[in-house]
């Protein structure tokens, strides 16, 4: 499994309402083709660009960094952080358009939808205040966020497999 997810986001400033800015992440209003990212290569590119904290990386987050093309941004690296800062989840939309949903399928990754996400974590509230949130499939990280919004004292766990989608997480 590649990373854990603690309720800080490589990605954005750890302080202390990065739950809250995150909040809204469920919402995507950001389309692939505004963050116009054509490969693999060139979201993990994308991703390294945005990593603050680079020592948080597995082995093998290192080694498809060490492989993706570091000249690859778009544009406006800033477009994309601040897309992401707004709630929105340009990163996960990008990796899914990039594999089928039939690859995605085949290994497990579903990438749940905002309004489910939404839903799941209303029935989450509904069955109490749980002390610890794993989410083991964690793809762009759309339901643990979403859960560490409503449930601010949860110890949050986020797993994934994949290096890539954990780069985006």
């Amino acid at each position: 499994m590649s990373a854990t997810h603690s309720g800080i986001c490589r990605h954005c400033d750890p302080g202390p309402h990065a739950a809250a800015v995150h909040a809204s992440r469920v919402q995507p209003r950001t389309t692939v083709e505004a963050v116009n990212i054509q490969t693999e290569q060139a979201l993990a590119a994308v991703c390294l660009s945005l990593i603050d904290r680079p020592g948080l990386l597995s082995a093998a987050e290192t080694a498809l960094l060490a492989n993706a093309a570091q000249g690859l941004f778009p544009p406006d690296i800033g477009a994309i952080r601040a897309a992401i800062l707004g709630g929105e989840d340009p990163l996960g939309d990008a990796f899914s358009a990039l594999r089928s949903a039939s690859s995605r399928r085949a290994a497990g990754a579903v990438y749940t939808p905002a309004r489910i996400v939404q839903s799941m974590v209303s029935w989450l509230a509904a069955q109490g205040s749980p002390e610890r949130i794993v989410d083991p499939g964690a793809g762009s990280g759309r339901f643990i966020i979403a859960a560490g919004a409503a449930f601010s004292d949860a110890r949050l766990v986020a797993v994934e497999k994949d290096p890539l989608a954990a780069l985006i997480l």
